[in-house]
């Protein structure tokens, strides 16, 4: 099923307004229609992407499967690091791939609420020469996101592998987060990196 663009969005600056509203710094325009400026195809993207398997850390950090057709993508939120995971690469991130990745993964805010007001009551719907958000102003409301794409089909297991490759890097920077809200997920990763012995890359305590 194809997502509903409008809807999207809705649900993108309504989760601005709650994290405004819940410190008492209320956006003033809330409610008015706003949206993501994008182009033809970062329109397509956010219609078509279709969600996988997603895995949340706290609200801060997650691990997103997205896929169209037989392209897949790794969608990572709060990781502040490029990943050197085997199969993936980096690519330019686009207002079709945030919007759908910051919806699908319920990341929350990490900006200011001054700063969250600052944005999102610079325009609206109700404005004449309103033309939509600028993605990257969004995006920087937010923890850093990236997107990876697979050379390979993508499934549950190979994601929670991925997973482990990318913690335990995040984990060498002094990641001491992952005490805290990774170990619990990770120990899932045991029996599946246990299946690939070619895949030694965690060597600490879960």
């Amino acid at each position: 099923m194809s997502r509903n663009m409008i809807s999207a969005n809705t649900e993108l600056f309504a989760t601005l307004e709650r994290y405004c509203l819940v410190r008492d710094q209320p956006i003033e325009s809330a409610g008015l229609s706003r949206y993501v400026a994008t182009d033809a195809e970062e329109k397509r993207l956010l219609k078509d992407l279709k969600v996988g398997t997603c895995i949340r850390f706290g609200n801060h950090r997650s691990l997103t499967h997205l896929f169209l057709s037989d392209t897949h993508y790794i969608g990572t939120v709060g990781f502040e690091f490029e990943p050197s995971a085997p199969n993936l690469t980096l690519i330019e991130n686009n207002a079709g791939l945030s919007v759908c990745l910051l919806v699908e993964s319920k990341a929350s805010p990490l900006a200011s609420p001054p700063t969250v007001r600052n944005i999102v009551e610079a325009g609206s719907m109700t404005d004449a020469d309103y033309s939509g958000h600028e993605s990257l102003q969004i995006e920087s409301l937010f923890p850093s996101i990236q997107v990876l794409r697979s050379i390979e089909p993508l499934d549950d297991d190979s994601l929670w592998r991925l997973c482990l490759i990318i913690c335990a890097e995040e984990c060498k920077q002094g990641g001491s987060w992952i005490e805290g809200y990774a170990k619990p997920s990770l120990k899932k990763c045991r029996p599946i990196a246990a299946r690939n012995e070619d895949e030694k890359v965690f060597s600490g305590r879960l």
